[in-house]
């Protein structure tokens, strides 16, 4: 290689190395500052668990993960093992509104949903914010899997102006009863 190559490939090299140190010093000190306590983090949502599941007295975090957007359709990101139940919370996406709604579902011990809340929603109010009324959340208590269609769940009539949320809330019960399948086994 020739001199006039070699000093920019050189540099770059220096360059590249030490970003990328600089980069893992950075993680190192910030990664733990992005771990929850389990405790701190069903203290925040004591209240909600509690609405949901008024005999709960013990709770234990099993699975904790960020709170971004969902990978797939409906995503599971926190499993709360209570002595009445579990507890999920879900995200959803597929409304109208790019941020994917955040629900929290109540599972009893027979496996049947107990109860449903909205956590988080961005959606229009009076339209998409119609899904966080209690008439819309009952229809999910003492049932399992849901659709609109009532081909693969018992049929949940969607709001109406509200289809999209209405379905989001849909795959979001849904994603937390497989999380909940998935735990309950274990």
């Amino acid at each position: 290689m020739k001199k006039e190559t070699l000093r920019p490939t050189l540099v770059l090299l220096c360059i590249c190395a030490a970003v990328g140190g600089l980069l893992a010093v950075i993680n190192h000190f910030t990664s733990q500052a992005m771990i929850m306590d389990p405790a701190e983090v069903v203290e925040s949502l004591k209240e909600d668990y509690l609405a949901i599941l008024p005999d709960a007295t013990e709770f234990e975090l099993l699975y904790p993960t960020e709170s971004g957007i969902p990978e797939e359709k409906g995503t599971a990101v926190q499993v709360v093992k209570t002595n009445a139940g579990y507890l999920i919370t879900a995200l959803s996406s597929g409304q109208y509104d790019s941020s994917p709604i955040r629900v929290l579902v109540g599972i009893g011990a027979d496996g049947k949903v107990v109860g449903v809340r909205i956590l988080k929603s961005t959606e229009t109010p009076g339209v998409g914010s119609r899904t966080g009324s209690d008439s819309f959340l009952n229809r999910f208590v003492g049932g399992e899997y849901f659709s609109a269609d009532g081909k693969t769940g018992v049929k949940v009539d969607t709001v109406t102006g509200a289809t999209k949320s209405s379905k989001a809330v849909i795959v979001a019960v849904n994603a937390a009863m497989d999380a909940y399948a998935e735990w309950s086994a274990q």
